[in-house]
């Protein structure tokens, strides 16, 4: 058997003069006013989700879409009310001013809207462009939008942002004012540095300044950087390009470990001062003349020039060996040496032969020629023994003379080629 219950529901008024109320009860009245008050003070009027832009053809912006992800909540008259964006909307925008684009919303208990009648000329929510200071505390704002005078289409340089807000959780209000959350109470921290940060203090909300000691070859901290392999500083950093022109400087000197530097003399030197500093200085050429060290020439370190015992004559082509051979070039060089000294053994033990000289030896593997110029001439003719074989050294009154400075070999046409004229009766001994 079903029971009757008559009740009195108490006005709208009433209930707004009640010291609290809670959302919402039953046989209550006005479920709509119990409704849309539930979340106030819970969550701040902002976008939840959605409702962006997106450029429309001229002077117009599409907002929101169809997907149904569009929400916001618009705070007014003591509600909050949730607005769903279910799709797309195209607002003109006017150009030569400044627009905003905001939500409004309508909630009135007693007021129908077109939600709920068509009859009605009431929109319960609904997107609209109005000028940038004229927005009301009720609008959610999206953005503003700046179109200048004579504009044709709207760009998103002209758009802004800066006044959206995001519905969220009403945190904020609770955090500077006493409340029974204790998770809302706002806390003091100490933020704590050591050297070489420096800065540290209590995190209450005010601008704290952190800086970096400067580094030195005591003190940890912060460097410069600095493009350069020569300073002296011991506070500065190199940059990695320094340090790669440093390696390349490296490289550079390790090649010049042994470096052949061409002079031509321009009369009467009796020093040559060298390109660059050289800690020794191997070998001295003149006109493709090996000269003897010591006799000869000599090697001033402390000056960095090379001393000649007779001044050059104008137009004389010197090549100097600057830099000590590798360890690999003086076993060669000492081994060439010994060899050298056994041809001169032979050479020595040697006979006049064809030509004014003769072909002989007891060595083996190597052929010794004694000759000499019948004439002053800059070709002498390969004798026929030498013709299958390389000639290998070259000496001409006994000194050694350098390939490809003072002669070169022309095989084709069988003769040996001076730089300069040899004069008649100069003897020459070929090695091969």
């Amino acid at each position: 058997m079903s029971k009757e219950i008559i009740i009195l529901p108490p006005t709208i008024t009433e209930v707004a003069d009640l010291p609290l109320v809670s959302d919402l009860q039953f046989l209550e009245v006005a479920t709509s006013e119990a409704l849309n008050r539930k979340m106030l003070g819970v969550v701040n009027p902002g976008i939840r989700r959605g409702f962006t832009y997106k450029l429309g053809k001229g002077l117009s912006l599409i907002i929101g879409d169809d997907s149904g992800k569009n929400t916001a909540c618009v705070e007014r008259d003591n509600v909050l009310l949730t607005i769903q964006g279910q799709h797309a909307v195209t607002l003109n925008i006017p150009a030569g001013k400044e627009s905003a684009i905001v939500i409004e919303a309508f909630y009135q208990y007693g007021v129908a809207t077109k939600q709920v009648d068509i009859n009605s000329d009431i929109d319960a929510a609904q997107l609209l462009v109005v000028d940038s200071n004229k927005t009301l505390d009720h609008h959610v704002i999206l953005y503003d939008v700046i179109v200048p005078i004579g504009a044709t289409q709207i760009t998103d340089e002209m758009i802004s942002d800066h006044r959206r807000k995001e519905a969220s959780l009403d945190i904020e209000s609770h955090v500077a004012e006493a409340d029974p959350h204790t998770q809302y109470v706002k806390k003091t921290f100490h933020l704590a540095t050591e050297s070489p940060l420096q800065g540290g203090k209590s995190l209450d909300g005010d601008e704290m300044l952190l800086s970096i000691d400067r580094a030195s070859t005591t003190q940890e901290g912060v460097v410069q950087l600095i493009d350069s392999y020569t300073s002296d500083s011991q506070v500065l950093a190199p940059t990695a390009n320094a340090l790669r022109m440093v390696h390349q400087k490296a490289t550079d000197a390790m090649n010049k470990a042994v470096d052949h530097w061409n002079y031509t003399a321009k009369g009467n030197e009796e020093a040559i001062s060298l390109p660059y500093a050289v800690s020794a200085v191997d070998s001295v050429i003149i006109q493709g003349v090996y000269q003897i060290k010591d006799k000869a020439w000599n090697f001033n370190a402390d000056a960095n020039v090379v001393m000649l015992a007779e001044p050059l004559m104008k137009g004389d082509e010197i090549i100097i060996t600057l830099g000590t051979p590798s360890n690999d070039a003086s076993v060669i060089i000492a081994e060439l040496q010994d060899r050298i000294n056994q041809l001169e053994a032979i050479i020595n033990a040697g006979g006049s032969g064809e030509g004014g000289g003769s072909e002989g030896g007891n060595d083996k593997q190597l052929e010794i020629y004694n000759g000499q110029f019948i004439a002053t001439s800059n070709t002498f003719r390969i004798p026929s023994s030498f013709r299958e074989r390389h000639i290998k050294i070259l000496f001409l009154q006994g000194v050694q003379q350098a390939e490809n400075s003072s002669y070169t070999v022309n095989q084709s046409s069988g003769l040996i080629e001076f730089i300069t004229p040899i004069d008649k009766g100069t003897a020459i001994t070929l090695v091969g």
